[in-house]
């Protein structure tokens, strides 16, 4: 009988770390951005130059929150063995980073600080680190003989 974990091609058979890592990463990142929109829901009312426009903030909070729901799939399928899910969760890993960047350069157009701007394009980069994980690794299953 086979193994029915999925592997990562270095021999570990620990994926379950990046995963939650992943995982903590994503919401780390949402709540940031809840916080960067309720701030510049305040900065906004009062007038205040140089705020990160709320469309921005609202549009990338839904992005992450489609990749924790991504990720979430990913944990429900490869519990039922289903390991050819990580690939879509790749792709969209990879989507994201895109679309983040022009939105990142819409808010700096509309007078977004660079700072902030800099480290949301940092943060959607360091999420390519994943999809590079996953793409690499050796994901397989196996079925379970009928008991």
């Amino acid at each position: 009988m086979s193994n029915i974990e999925p592997l990562p091609s270095t021999g570990s058979t620990d994926y379950q770390i990046v995963l939650v890592l992943e995982m903590i990463v994503l919401i780390a990142g949402e709540t940031g951005l809840g916080i960067l929109h309720g701030w510049t829901e305040g900065v906004g009312y009062a007038m205040k130059p140089y705020y990160t426009p709320m469309w921005v903030c609202a549009c990338l909070m839904v992005l992450l929150f489609l990749l924790i729901f991504s990720l979430f799939l990913v944990f429900v399928f490869l519990h039922f063995n289903r390991a050819w899910i990580i690939k879509h969760h790749t792709l969209a890993l990879v989507i994201s980073w895109p679309v983040a960047v022009c939105l990142t350069i819409g808010a700096m157009a509309g007078g977004a600080p660079f700072l902030v701007g800099f480290l949301i394009f940092l943060y959607f980069t360091a999420l390519l680190g994943f999809a590079y994980i996953y793409n690499s690794a050796e994901w397989k299953s196996t079925d379970l003989p009928s008991i």
